[in-house]
């Protein structure tokens, strides 16, 4: 039996170099317990980070209605126990622990099991495994339990990795704006719908006017200063489903999805102004934007919308500092 449970288990671990998604691997862990600890059903049970409250994320066994509904608060009592103090903690029918109910799914269970998930101390959430009848648990089902709460947790923990290190390449490390792939991708998409639904999408560009200045005057450190603190004054302008991105050295871009460029023009302009009157890094140093925009138009492509908005930024700079043009 040692050598089958080592196969299962081994077989499950084996996804972890193809896949970066949790699911796979857990129901592998799941699929391995059923055949050895012969269960009724089980679930994975996970503190929401949003809500904090125990919802079920991955389950054998169980109806999805059941599944659906089940939200739980850690508390005091058996979830409470699971997160704080024990490990694992085994409920007979017949010896219920006080608050037993809260763990109770579709029916009542005769032996139920539940063993932490956690990271390092940070408990994560836990895996249940019930029984229609009484079971007996011996030391090597605890032991295959507790493999399996870990092989769960490790899981977990990359997939959230993975995410962390996927959402961090979309920014700019400079501006903390989207960076130009992620940012490009972005405008494809909306600008997709814009034309399919045949809604109004604005682009504009934005340079600094005197970027080349304040490096030669304040040093890089504080030129790279000013572009953090610009950005973040624009992130404060627009709306959340605007798409603000870093679009070359000195350069900013920005999506207004579902805004004709007279309502942009009026959202820009109040940026430009709220530039000019800033004092900016510890250098209180004074700058502004030369900017160019325009909207879709009916047999628009994503480059040309681009090239517009480029050459509406080359005819603002041709007139001077602080201009914002409109083609």
């Amino acid at each position: 039996m040692a050598e089958s449970i080592i196969s299962s288990f081994s077989n499950a671990v084996g996804e972890f170099t193809a896949k970066g998604n949790a699911t796979p691997i857990v129901s592998n862990v799941l699929r391995c317990l059923k055949s050895h600890l012969h269960y009724s059903y089980a679930a994975i049970f996970q503190k929401n980070p949003k809500n904090e409250m125990i919802e079920i994320t991955q389950q054998v066994g169980i109806f999805k209605t059941v599944v659906k509904d089940f939200k739980r608060n850690i508390g005091k009592n058996v979830i409470g126990k699971i997160f704080l103090t024990d490990r694992m903690i085994i409920i007979n029918r017949d010896k219920p622990e006080e608050g037993h109910e809260e763990l109770i799914l579709d029916k009542p269970f005769e032996t139920a099991i539940f063993t932490r998930i956690s990271i390092g101390a940070h408990p994560m959430g836990f895996l249940g495994v019930y029984f229609d009848e009484k079971k007996e648990i011996d030391d090597e089902s605890k032991d295959m339990l507790n493999l399996s709460a870990e092989i769960c947790a490790a899981a977990i923990e990359r997939e959230e990795m993975i995410n962390l290190i996927k959402e961090l390449k979309r920014y700019d490390p400079e501006t903390g704006l989207y960076c130009l792939q992620y940012f490009n991708h972005k405008l494809s998409e909306e600008f997709a719908k814009s034309m399919r639904y045949k809604h109004p999408f604005t682009l504009i560009i934005l340079d600094v006017d005197n970027f080349k200045h304040i490096i030669n005057t304040f040093g890089y450190s504080a030129a790279q200063e000013v572009l953090r603190e610009l950005s973040e004054e624009l992130k404060f302008c627009i709306r959340g489903i605007d798409i603000p991105g870093a679009f070359g050295r000195d350069e900013f871009i920005v999506g207004m999805p579902s805004t004709p460029p007279e309502k942009a023009e009026i959202v820009i302009k109040r940026y430009l102004e709220r530039v000019k009157k800033a004092k900016f890094s510890k250098h209180r140093i004074s700058t502004s934007f030369s900017a160019g925009m325009t909207g879709t138009q009916p047999d628009d492509t994503v480059e040309s919308l681009i090239w517009r908005a480029q050459l509406a930024l080359y005819e603002a700079r041709k007139q001077g500092t602080g201009i914002l043009k409109r083609v």
